[in-house]
């Protein structure tokens, strides 16, 4: 089953981490990062994603300038 949830950086970008306390943290170029929430919302400011196993908060702006979409194969719950 395939997922277009993802997006590759074309260049690094800021996020922040929140894990208690708010630390900047940069995703670099070729990075694949997933949105947490589907579909993404083009009238929202910022959004969440996965990346490197943790949950960021960037800007919808740097994603869509950044960022191209990427086809993800995910296993489906039955192959386990």
């Amino acid at each position: 089953m395939a997922t277009w949830n993802a997006y590759k950086l074309k260049r690094s970008v800021l996020a922040i981490g929140n894990n208690g306390e708010r630390v900047p943290v940069m995703i670099p170029e070729g990075a694949v990062v997933t949105l947490v929430e589907i579909p993404l919302n083009h009238s929202r400011r910022m959004l969440d994603v996965e990346w490197d196993g943790r949950t960021l908060t960037m800007f919808t702006q740097d994603l869509l300038e950044r960022g191209v979409k990427e086809k993800l194969e995910r296993a489906s719950a039955s192959a386990a």
